[in-house]
């Protein structure tokens, strides 16, 4: 009976379990005469918890809320007026929001872990406490420079209830509070795992998703390390030398933290573990509950993975899981299961699986999925790109970044033509190459660049009126008799907010970063094995649909003439830039390459009909002698000797020049020796052949006049 009795009070709401033991209960003890024992234990017990509790801090919400609501809506007020007055109580105002908020949180600490009382009233103390300094963080730049407010030191000494510091929390800036905030609540769930009822101990993961909603998902986790960003991390605040033995309520602990099982009571170890995952100061006790902590929260981290799958959350999971390879198994599940659900979804999947090197996970991925890719997920693609070329996979990386270049190139070229509508017609196509003809520095082609800019630019159209555009957006007609505006971007009427993911979509749609996804992917090409191929493949199809990009002071006067005068289109004209930069490299890696190219050629060039040219190292003088290669003389001036009748400078139809360099780096030139000629009578003064032996005349004016 008692048991089912608790079950239907446990479910019955505050007020009327309030009214339940008013109009009953209380009535029961009534009905009990005075002298039976069962109604003096009841009695004594009461007035036992009423001791106990009655020394507990009071927390009230309410006038802590209105407090600092009076003093967010005076900081508002201050900023209003100081421009005029000259004097500001700013910083004063800033120091007592800080201090209000700060002051109650070790009232909220001894609540819940030295009475183990109001567990949902210190959570909803907490909550608010969160949530009004993230107010403060947003509107720190309300009549004075933000610095003042990041900055801000913040000092907090958490103390029990006989006055002896246990930690001592310095912080800097109102957006860090909530490191001390997450140390609270991790307390706070201890002591309700270990006091508490088993209704607020169902609620734990409710107000688990509280505190997501409040402070992101990356601090469930840190409720764990009391805080810190993980377990070794612990530099922004300091423990106490406190000593468990001084109060009753506190104990000792040592052992394994990351074993479920592990005895904290052990004879063999009496020191004491310094890892984030537990506070010096608590109880054996309480030390335990931290396991029943972590399984909620990893549930929770579930849950959220599920939804959305992050690698964070992935890397969360892996750490703070009692059997992570359980854990990973179930995650690469769940990640198989939802990869191709959403870009975002993709792009987590593809995160996760390039942190374990999981080429071939990759690779399905893309093959599968690749057309959920946005160009903002271009970071996480060049990263699978770069571990895919250190694979098997490496012409898989090559075509990923061939295509992602020709569509980079692609989206530059359509922006450009959207202020060039012109520039495809046949004739500016024609006048345009006769501009390139001319020289870059002569008067009569920069006239005709600026003819042709002039010709080729898109005229401006009538854009909407900007309350014309908010009537429409509203549901409500046109306002008859608006003059038309003078600018077509509509972004120009949206206060967009930079760090604002809501408008990823719309920056993408109307101002995309085209220079920052095309410097992504060249960069990326000239580290690739086979990349500096691809941008030289890129630079001619860039050249042959966009044939100005060979002339810098074209390039110039479209930028001068039609888009920096207008704000709305930066990005064209960055990505405009960027390409004529990447334009002027890649002619110059190819004219070093043309003329490496040409120091590279034989140094020894042959020239004979139908044949191709030979080259040597060095020019030898060839000896043109008789076949048995005896002794020759020579003949006035240094000539060699030959029949009456021979010319002065014989001309051998087989001879061949020869350039070459010889000894001391000097050309020569000399001949390759004719067929011998048939062996005549001993002696070599006689036969049918002329055969000289010597050194080949230079022919002054000839070819070693060559520079």
């Amino acid at each position: 009976m008692s048991s089912k009795f608790t079950k239907i009070f446990n479910g019955l709401p505050l007020e009327a379990q309030q009214l339940l033991v008013e109009k009953h209960l209380a009535g029961l003890l009534d009905a009990v005469p005075k002298d039976k024992a069962k109604k003096a234990q009841v009695i004594t017990a009461a007035t036992r918890l009423q001791t106990k509790y009655e020394k507990a801090p009071q927390l009230d919400l309410r006038s802590k809320r209105k407090q600092i609501g009076d003093l967010l809506d005076e900081l508002a007020r201050d900023a209003k007026t100081s421009m005029i007055k000259e004097r500001s109580n700013r910083d004063e105002l800033l120091s007592e929001i800080v201090h209000s908020l700060v002051s109650w949180l070790n009232d909220i600490w001894s609540v819940v872990y030295e009475h183990n009382a109001h567990f949902l009233t210190a959570h909803t103390c907490l909550l608010f406490t969160a949530d009004a300094l993230a107010q403060l963080s947003e509107s720190s730049t309300l009549g004075g420079c933000k610095c003042s407010v990041m900055n801000l030191p913040v000092e907090f000494t958490l103390k029990d209830k006989n006055g002896k510091t246990l930690r001592r929390f310095s912080l800097q800036g109102p957006q860090n509070v909530d490191k001390a905030l997450l140390w609270i609540w991790r307390d706070l769930f201890v002591s309700l795992f270990l006091k508490g009822s088993e209704k607020d101990k169902a609620r734990v993961p409710d107000l688990l998703e509280e505190i997501q909603v409040v402070l992101g998902v990356e601090a469930l986790e840190k409720i764990l390390y009391g805080g810190a960003i993980s377990e070794d991390n612990d530099e922004e605040w300091e423990d106490e030398d406190y000593d468990p033995a001084e109060d009753e309520d506190l104990g000792d602990y040592a052992g394994d933290c990351f074993d479920d099982n592990s005895d904290y009571d052990t004879e063999e170890s009496d020191s004491r573990c310094s890892c984030n995952r537990h506070a010096n100061y608590w109880t054996d006790d309480a030390n335990h509950q931290r396991i029943p902590l972590r399984d909620c929260v990893e549930k929770q981290l579930m849950n959220v993975f599920r939804e959305t799958p992050s690698l964070g959350i992935f890397n969360s999971l892996a750490t703070i899981s009692g059997d992570p390879i359980k854990t990973e198994k179930e995650l690469m599940k769940i990640l198989e299961e939802v990869a191709g659900s959403t870009p975002d979804n993709l792009v987590a999947a593809l995160e996760i699986h390039i942190s374990n090197n999981n080429y071939s996970k990759i690779v399905a991925l893309l093959d599968e999925y690749s057309y959920l890719l946005r160009p903002r997920d271009m970071t996480t693609l060049v990263c699978a790109v770069t571990l895919l070329d250190e694979s098997s996979f490496r012409g898989r990386a090559l075509f990923i970044l061939e295509k992602e270049l020709e569509d980079s190139l692609g989206a530059i070229y359509h922006s450009i033509r959207a202020s060039f509508t012109f520039i495809e017609d046949e004739p500016n196509k024609q006048e345009l190459k006769e501009i390139l003809k001319l020289k870059s520095s002569s008067s009569s082609r920069k006239a005709r660049v600026e003819a042709w800019a002039e010709t080729v630019i898109s005229s401006p159209g009538n854009p909407m009126h900007p309350m014309a555009f908010a009537a429409m957006m509203m549901g409500l007609p046109m306002i008859p008799g608006v003059d038309d505006g003078e600018d077509s971007d509509i972004l120009n009427y949206v206060d967009l907010d930079q760090n604002d993911p809501d408008f990823e979509d719309l920056r993408e749609e109307y101002r995309p970063n085209l220079k920052a996804r095309f410097d992504g992917w060249t960069n990326l090409g000239s580290s690739l094995n086979g990349g500096p191929a691809v941008l030289a493949k890129l630079y001619q199809k860039a050249v042959e649909i966009m044939p100005f990009l060979q002339g810098q002071d074209i390039v110039n006067e479209m930028a001068a003439r039609s888009l920096r005068e207008r704000p709305n289109k930066t990005h064209i004209l960055d990505a405009l830039n960027n390409l004529s930069t990447f334009a002027k490299t890649q002619r110059k890696k190819l004219s070093l390459a043309r003329g490496e190219k040409k120091r590279t050629t034989t140094t020894t060039t042959t020239i004979h009909p139908g044949r191709s040219p030979q080259s040597s190292s060095s020019a030898t003088p060839f000896n043109i002698g008789s076949s048995s290669g005896s002794g020759s003389s020579q003949g006035p001036n240094g000539m060699p000797p030959g029949p009456p009748n021979a010319p002065a400078h014989p001309q051998n139809p087989f001879a061949t020049l020869v350039l070459g360099v010889g000894p001391g780096g000097q050309l020569q030139f000399g001949a390759i020796p004719p067929p011998p000629p048939p062996p005549g009578p001993p002696g070599g003064g006689a036969g049918n052949g002329v055969h000289f032996t010597g050194d080949f005349p230079l022919v002054p004016g000839g070819m070693e006049d060559v520079d």
